[in-house]
Formats: C-alpha cells, sequence, structure tokens
C-alpha cells in the first residue's frame, strides 16, 4: 500500500489547522469562532478568541468572565452587547460500563426537536487538561429494528434523558483516563458550513456572528474615536440566569442608552411559551425591534423582549433608551441555524453608527487568525508513534473521507486501486466491481467487500432550488435533518444543508411528513443546475472524518464497509501469490446498499467458486438501548463468522472449518447472529455457499459508526489464515 505519510498526523491527532490568509474576512472570524464550544457558564474559550481578534486594545475580563472594552470619557455613555454563550450540555453521570450521560444546562433549548440533533452524531466534551474529546450519540440500529419491534420513526422526538455518549471507554476509570470529568461541557460536533450567496451555518451561528461583528465595531471604533464613553461587552451567562448582562450594567452604567443583541427576534409570546412568527429572510439587512429611529443597514422584525429575569428581576437601567438588534435567519435553533454574511457586516456598521462612528471609514486589518480548535482524539497526550493500531486507523481514516453513495463509487474505487500491491492486476467490470484474480488451482475462493455507502440522490431540483431526495440505502432520515450535507457533482463536492422540517418547534413524532430537502444557498432551479446539480444523478451524503474513541475504538460514517475494503487490501499486502495453490479472487461491488446488484454481476461471472466469504459488518447490539438476545458479539472480542442472517444460515461443516483456522492461528472469532443481508446472496442461486466474516460494528448506517481496532485486525488475520489455509 501506498500511504501518504502526513496521514497518521492529519487523521490519527487531528491537529489544529493553521488559515493561511494573514488577514481573515469578517466571515472567516464567523466561521473560526463557530468552531469553539462557549456552552452557557463555560464560555472562557469563546472570550479567549474575542480578545484576540482585539488585539492590542484594552480588553478586560470581569471575574463573572465578560469581556468589556471602554472607549472614550464622558458624556453620554453608550452600552453595546452581544453573547458569548451557547446552548450545550454537560455530563451529569459515567455508568459503569463508561457511558456518559447528559443533562442540559437550563434555559438553554427551544422547540420540540432542540435534542433530536444529538442521536446518532458526534459530540465534543470540552475537558480541562485533555482538550475536546471525541463522543459518540447512541442509535438504535435499523437493522435490529425488526428484532426490537419498535417502530422508531413513530416515537416521540428524541429526549436527551435518552442520550448515552460512548467516548470509546469500558469503564469509569477509563473515562478518567481521558480526562473527562464531571460537570464537563459538551456540544454537538461543530461543522460550519460555507453555502453558496454568502450564507453561513453552524449551530448558534447567529450569536457567533454577532460576536464578530460587534469586535469589528470595536476595531473601527478605537481607529476613529468616539464622543463621549462606548462600552462594548461581550457576556456570559445569558441563557442561564443573564447575571453577565447584569453585572456589566451595574459595574459600568449608567446608561444613556443600549444596544443589546438578541436571538429572539422571530418570536412572540404564547402563554408561558415562545410561538416562531415570520421575519425577513437573511441577507435583507440585520434586525432592529424599533419600528422607528433605524440605524444604517437595519429592518424592523417581531421581536420577543426577554420577559423574566431571576432574584432581582433584570439590570437596573435607569432613564437608558434600551433597544435591541438581531440577524435575520432560518432554521433557528438548529444545527444548521443559517445566516448571511452581509447582514453581520450591516449589524457591525449600524453598532459603529449607533456609537457615533463613521461607517465610511475603512476598517483595520484583522489580525490573524488563530490555529483551529479540534479535537486531539482520544487519547491523553497522543503523539503517533505511541497511538495503538496506528498505520491501520490511518489507512481506514484515508478511505473513509472518499466518498461514494450507492451507485458514484468510483471515488472509492480508484482509491482501492491504488493501494493495491504492485503485483495486482486490478479489472473493473462494466457494472463497476473491482476485482483482482491471482494464484493457480482448481480451488477457486471469493472475497467480497463493498464500495459504496449509503446516502441519497437527488430525485428533483425545485424550482426554488430546493433539491429533494430519495434514498440510496436504508436509513433514517431525521439523522441527516438539520445537518450538514455534502451535494457530489460531476465537478466536486458542493457544501449545503440538510433542511429542518418546517414544523420544528412544534413536531410531535421524530420522524418528518415531509421529504428530505437539501438547500445550497441558492433560491432557483437555475441556480443550483449551474452548480452541476442534476435529477437523477447527483448524490448527497453528510461531511465525514473519522476519530478515535479510547484506546481501541473509532467513529465515522461508512465503516460498512470502509473497514471490510481495508481488510481485503491488508490481506494482499500479505499474500505471496506465487506461493499459492488455489485461485483467490478479491473482489470490491458496487451497489449493494439498493440490492446487492454488484454482487449479481460477480456471482454470474464466478459461477465456478467454490465458496465465497462476504467480508462485511456484523450489526452488533453491544450497546445502550439494543436487546442482547440477539447480534450480542461484543466490541473487542475478536472477528466474527456471521452464521446466521436475515437470509442465510452458513454451513455447519464451512463454519467448524472456518473456526478451526482462526483457533489453530491463535485469532480471536466470535460466531454470530444477526439481521441484514450481505453480498453472498447471489451467490447461493448457483449452489455456492457463503460464509460471511465481519468485524463486531455499532450503529451501522448512521453517522456514528464504531469499530474497535482490534477487532479488525483479527478479520485480516482470518482472510490471510484461510487464503494459505483453505478450510
Amino acid at each position: 500500500m501506498r500511504l501518504a505519510p502526513q496521514l497518521l498526523w492529519l487523521l490519527l491527532l487531528d491537529p489544529t489547522l493553521a488559515f493561511a490568509s494573514p488577514s481573515a474576512s469578517l466571515e472567516d472570524e464567523v466561521l473560526a469562532l463557530a468552531r469553539v464550544p462557549s456552552v452557557v457558564g463555560r464560555e472562557d474559550a469563546a472570550a479567549d478568541f474575542v480578545r484576540q481578534r482585539l488585539d492590542g486594545l484594552d480588553v478586560r475580563q470581569d471575574a463573572l468572565g465578560n469581556l468589556v472594552l471602554t472607549l472614550g470619557t464622558g458624556e453620554p455613555r453608550r452600552l453595546f452587547t452581544a453573547p458569548l454563550d451557547e446552548p450545550g450540555y454537560v455530563v451529569s453521570r459515567v455508568e459503569p460500563d463508561g457511558y456518559l450521560r447528559l443533562t442540559p444546562v437550563p434555559d438553554s433549548a427551544r422547540g420540540a426537536l432542540a435534542h433530536q440533533s444529538l442521536e446518532g452524531h458526534k459530540v465534543t466534551v470540552s475537558t480541562a487538561h485533555h482538550g475536546e474529546v471525541y463522543g459518540a450519540v447512541v442509535v438504535p440500529s435499523i437493522h435490529l429494528s425488526a428484532f426490537r419491534g419498535d417502530r422508531l420513526g413513530d416515537a416521540a422526538p428524541f429526549d436527551w434523558r435518552d442520550a448515552y455518549v460512548n467516548v470509546g471507554a469500558d469503564s469509569p476509570e477509563d473515562v478518567r483516563a481521558l480526562g473527562i470529568r464531571l460537570l464537563d461541557p459538551v456540544v454537538l460536533e461543530r461543522r460550519p458550513v460555507r453555502l453558496a450567496g454568502d450564507r453561513l451555518a453552524a449551530p448558534s451561528i447567529q450569536g457567533k456572528a454577532a460576536a464578530i461583528a460587534l469586535a469589528d465595531a470595536g476595531r473601527r471604533l478605537a481607529a476613529t474615536g468616539v464622543d463621549g464613553t462606548v462600552v462594548l461587552a461581550w457576556t456570559v451567562l445569558g441563557r442561564l440566569n443573564g447575571k453577565g448582562l447584569e453585572a456589566v450594567v451595574h459595574s459600568h452604567g449608567p446608561f444613556e442608552d443600549a444596544h443589546l443583541f438578541s436571538h429572539n427576534f422571530g418570536f412572540e409570546a404564547e402563554g408561558r411559551a415562545m410561538k416562531s412568527v415570520p421575519m425577513p429572510e437573511p441577507g435583507h439587512g440585520a434586525l432592529r425591534d424599533r419600528p422607528h429611529g433605524a440605524a444604517p443597514g437595519t429592518v424592523w422584525a417581531p421581536h420577543l423582549a426577554r420577559f423574566r429575569f431571576p432574584a432581582t428581576g433584570g439590570p437596573r437601567w435607569g432613564d437608558a433608551q434600551v433597544s435591541y438588534l438581531g440577524l435575520p435567519t432560518r432554521y433557528q435553533d438548529s444545527p444548521v441555524e443559517l445566516i448571511h454574511s452581509a447582514d453581520v457586516r450591516r449589524l457591525a456598521e449600524a453598532w459603529v453608527a449607533l456609537a457615533g462612528g463613521d461607517i465610511e471609514r475603512p476598517a483595520p486589518p484583522t489580525p490573524p487568525l488563530p490555529k483551529d480548535r479540534r479535537s486531539q482524539g482520544n487519547q491523553p497526550d497522543p503523539t503517533p508513534s505511541e497511538l495503538p493500531h496506528g498505520p491501520l486507523a490511518a489507512a481506514l481514516a484515508d478511505l473513509i473521507e472518499r466518498y461514494g453513495v450507492s451507485g458514484a463509487e468510483e471515488p472509492v474505487r480508484e482509491r482501492v486501486i491504488e493501494m493495491l500491491p504492485s503485483w495486482a492486476e486490478p479489472v473493473t467490470d462494466a457494472k463497476g466491481n473491482l476485482t483482482v484474480t491471482f494464484g493457480r488451482g482448481d480451488e477457486h475462493l471469493v472475497f467480497v467487500a463493498h464500495l459504496d455507502e449509503i446516502g441519497y440522490r437527488v430525485r428533483e431540483v425545485r424550482d426554488d432550488g430546493r433539491l429533494e431526495l430519495e434514498h440510496r440505502g436504508g436509513m433514517f432520515d431525521w439523522l441527516w435533518e438539520g445537518q450538514a450535507a455534502l451535494v457530489h457533482t460531476a465537478d466536486g463536492s458542493i457544501p449545503g444543508v440538510f433542511e429542518p422540517r418546517a414544523d420544528a418547534h412544534g413536531a410531535t413524532r421524530r420522524a418528518s411528513e415531509e421529504p428530505l430537502t437539501v438547500y445550497l444557498g441558492v433560491d432557483t432551479r437555475d441556480g443550483a443546475t449551474a452548480l452541476g446539480v442534476e435529477a437523477g444523478v447527483t448524490t448527497v451524503s453528510m461531511p465525514k472524518q473519522m476519530a478515535r474513541l479510547g484506546t481501541h475504538r473509532a467513529v465515522a460514517r461508512s465503516f460498512d464497509d470502509r473497514a471490510g475494503t481495508l481488510a481485503l487490501l491488508l490481506a494482499a499486502a500479505r499474500i505471496d501469490p506465487a506461493a499459492l495453490t488455489r485461485r483467490i479472487t478479491l473482489a470490491w461491488s458496487v451497489e449493494e446498499e439498493v440490492g446487492l446488484l454488484g454482487a449479481k454481476v460477480l456471482a454470474e461471472r464466478f459461477q465456478d467458486a467454490d465458496v465465497v466469504y462476504p467480508v462485511d459488518t456484523f450489526v452488533s447490539s453491544d450497546a445502550p438501548l439494543e436487546h442482547d438476545g440477539n447480534a450480542h458479539c461484543p466490541l473487542g472480542e475478536g472477528a466474527v463468522i456471521r452464521v446466521l442472517e436475515s437470509i442465510n444460515f452458513a454451513p455447519r461443516s464451512r463454519v467448524d472449518a472456518v473456526y478451526a483456522v482462526a483457533e489453530a492461528e491463535g485469532i480471536p472469532v466470535q460466531l454470530g447472529v444477526t439481521w441484514g443481508g450481505t453480498d453472498g446472496q447471489p451467490f447461493l442461486a448457483y449452489g455456492i455457499p457463503s460464509v460471511p466474516l465481519s468485524w463486531p460494528g455499532l450503529h451501522s448506517h448512521s453517522p456514528i459508526e464504531i469499530l474497535d481496532f482490534r477487532d479488525l485486525e483479527a478479520l485480516v488475520d482470518l482472510v490471510v489464515a484461510i487464503v494459505r489455509d483453505d478450510p
């Protein structure tokens, strides 16, 4: 295999990535801050980021964590504020088996689907000494639905009480070794998106953008000077108790007027609840709550002022005139909350104008952005030479980053060809299957892994530019809803967002009644087609990157079947074709997820095979929320012979023979019963027995498939042993 040496650094350690531009744009600043977790009450990282954006200015931080920049002296005294905090969770319990339980920070979420975006996705835990540690929130397997007897889509929306977080630990001691402590903050993995049309999307992005806009206003005002006193404050605790703002008003007031950023535009009170109401679309200007006396670049929108403050009733404004500014958003309070970059500039200019500054004067250069805060993997102080399973993990991560929705597997196939040993003579058939046949003799063994992954294809490009999708494989749609998307065209991948349902705040079911759609940032059919989108051809998936969990495990989308694909590649690298006395075919099929279509072609082509060994995931029930009476092959206990599945029962003699080879070679192996099928099924029609070989995997067909490297290593050993000593 030819593996780039830098993969170990890039994919295992996920190091901080430096931005190339010495002077960042406002959009770059917003997207960079959007990567920084700042759960309410734990906003220090965001405060550090904002302070760095104000390099050279006299920024003070008070005991609560508020940042305050005071410019000028005398009267009038004006206050401008933006929040540092965002909704989030904390670790509230560590289970005996190492899973984490969560509690939301109070008053930090709105709407019926406020917590559903956690299910089946990666999160990061912000630790005191080990940086951000990856975890994955458990989701029941779609393959095991029939065994559980549930209709999960009809269930109520996911609730935080059902969240179990897998950090690759088997005990509380393992959790402590990762640096995780009770009450450490937890957020959904940060994946900010820059869409066409200058749209930006990320969790809580309007608050992040406001903090950057206020920093931009501060740089401008510091360069030009102000009349009177201008106090700029980046406040903490806003979503918890509002005491950050109250402390600033108490310490730096009184003020004659105050202009506060608010994320409560587009809401009105309905009894004790909040109800969404229409507001201007992103791109129409910053928002204001006053119909008259407008700042430049702002438009009026309905606003729900905070109507309660614990204990003291809120800041004591005295005679101050208090107004609110905001940003138009789509998909508010979702992981793809969306704004327009032009509105961020208008918000900054509005604050400058309200402070008496000159908005026509060019803004001073921005400082270089700090390095991106990224997870260092779930390893205490990791270095490449010390990480277990390093080369294996690097190779797997490389394959994971190739996208190949069923029917569009070419990028994966090309990489597999590059990774084959030099002696291999690969053949690609008309269907797109890749095969390598070698050795000699009458016996013929066929091993098959599949190249494709689940995803979507564009069914229709709507008049408004949205993409309506159809399935390519089985999955729970709600795991994709409200998440970052990638649209794969002939010219490359385009960022987008899977749109949240229209009734997100009042939903009663986990699944939506609406078809899943993608928004690219364009608002016409011509705009989408100009980007290369073609109905019936273009595929859609989700950004993915492998992350390590603990010492031996990893999480990523499409381990099914990149892990099987790699197992055959690694086995090939250890085989000497000249020493074999039987013929071996290694095959990588296409369109497995949509009906074993590639395997049907392979079965017809290799009718002389004596046995076929499909190499694919064993869907394991070794997780909370699953019934362990079926599919219970624990992770870390070896490869799996997938004896019984939905439509195959491997012959006893063949199973016993493979098990005997494993025992003779000291290879840990398990016997498994699960649901689902493999590429071996079409071979049965030609009288060829199928003996599936697997590794135990969790949460197959979700964004958080999990495996244990020790099981994958055992699988590679097993394939090599079978080839050398045919059972």
